[in-house]
């Protein structure tokens, strides 16, 4: 992503709640509440926890990666939900949902991303020191160094949740499966 200067962090989501906020956590790469490379959040700090809130750090944004992009009230309606976040080389930030732009920022994260993090770790549902947590269901996470195109969006949209259409295989005998991921790299499912 700091070659490309171009991140999509792609998300079927189904949140537990509309009130979380802080913004909870969906996926993180960061060091604590306060330093990031990026963030994709559910909720807006001090606001409602029914829209998407992204940050990400750029050579013309703070190490908090703001200002941030954020989604109009009401955007998350709390079933199955398809979020995708992309920036461009040129700093414009992004944000979908269910294949629709919902809000653009044209010069939002200018800069290059040579100024990230190379210790920090991803999160899914929280921050690295357990605070900021997101309730819900994960179905599908998968983060590209390249800004999808709304053609892409739209494709990985009516894809849906489980780009492979075919429900998993069947657990052996005696073995209880508790939680089940899908892995993706380069926009396929590698496991």
């Amino acid at each position: 992503m700091t070659a490309s200067g171009e991140i999509t962090i792609e998300a079927w989501i189904d949140p537990a709640n509309l009130t979380q906020n802080g913004p909870a956590r969906i996926a993180t790469i960061s060091a604590d509440p306060n330093t990031r490379n990026m963030t994709v959040g559910q909720g807006v700090y001090n606001s409602t926890g029914d829209r998407i809130e992204a940050r990400l750090r750029s050579t013309g944004t703070s190490t908090n990666g703001t200002p941030a992009t954020q989604t109009a009230s009401q955007t998350l309606d709390g079933g199955l939900q398809h979020v995708v976040f992309t920036r461009t080389a040129a700093g414009e930030t992004t944000v979908y949902i269910d294949g629709v732009e919902h809000v653009s920022t044209p010069a939002n994260a200018t800069g290059t991303l040579t100024n990230w993090d190379t210790t920090v770790r991803l999160g899914l549902a929280a921050e690295l020191d357990s605070s900021r947590f997101w309730h819900g269901t994960f179905h599908l996470v998968a983060i590209y160094d390249q800004a999808l195109t709304p053609a892409e969006i739209a494709t990985n949209f009516t894809a849906g949740a489980d780009p492979t259409g075919t429900p998993p295989p069947p657990p052996p005998p005696g073995v209880t499966v508790v939680e089940r991921s899908t892995y993706m790299f380069a926009g396929k499912l590698i496991a």
